[in-house]
């Protein structure tokens, strides 16, 4: 089989592995967008490159609260079922800066600023709007930003056979501040964030 018809088969399989419907609650992750790049395999020694790449998505998803049956419901507050309908809108402008210490070998940091946007709407089960006892609890309408945790890796990479072969390796630094544990201020509902 050739490099481009793998390839086409590879990503033919991913869309069809692809869930179309998310089954958690989005918020409750940090949304992430990866990043992948294959235009530094090889440099240099002594060669500094600048890379500012600009990425964003879109994830939207819809979740049940609420109990169906009111007289036996363990939820606090106590309230019928509905729905959390929540987009959240990921993106990040990363800068990367690599240094080649030999032909195969670099040192690269990586120094995200992130900005995430989130919208929240309550339906009742058959779509009409509904306001929760504890609207401002879990999901709010609020834009987030800020600097990511900065990335310090050490990378090796050459060509073999005409694949281009790539290993990194390192470690984040942690800026930002540590929320508290989200489920725990949740499970007591009091105000939290997710993200």
């Amino acid at each position: 089989m050739k490099p481009s018809q793998l390839l086409l088969l590879s990503l033919a399989v991913c869309f069809l592995l692809t869930p179309r419907q998310a089954h958690a609650c989005a918020g409750c992750r940090n949304p992430n967008i990866p990043v992948a790049r294959l235009n530094s395999i090889t440099s240099v020694a002594g060669d500094v490159r600048a890379t500012v790449s600009l990425t964003g998505t879109t994830v939207k998803t819809v979740h049940r609260a609420g109990c169906t049956d009111i007289n036996d419901c363990g939820e606090v507050p106590t309230q019928p079922e509905f729905r959390h309908n929540q987009d959240l809108y990921p993106s990040e402008l990363r800068t990367m800066i690599e240094v080649g210490l030999t032909r195969a070998i670099g040192a690269e940091m990586h120094i995200p600023l992130r900005l995430v946007r989130t919208t929240i709407r309550y339906t009742d089960p058959t779509g009409q709007p509904y306001v929760p006892l504890d609207a401002d609890v879990h999901h709010r309408n609020e834009t987030l930003y800020g600097v990511g945790d900065p990335w310090l890796l050490g990378r090796i990479g050459g060509t073999l056979r005409g694949w281009w072969l790539l290993a990194r390796g390192g470690l984040s630094v942690t800026l930002g501040g540590i929320q508290p544990d989200p489920f725990a201020l949740g499970e007591r509902d009091l105000r939290h964030q997710h993200i």
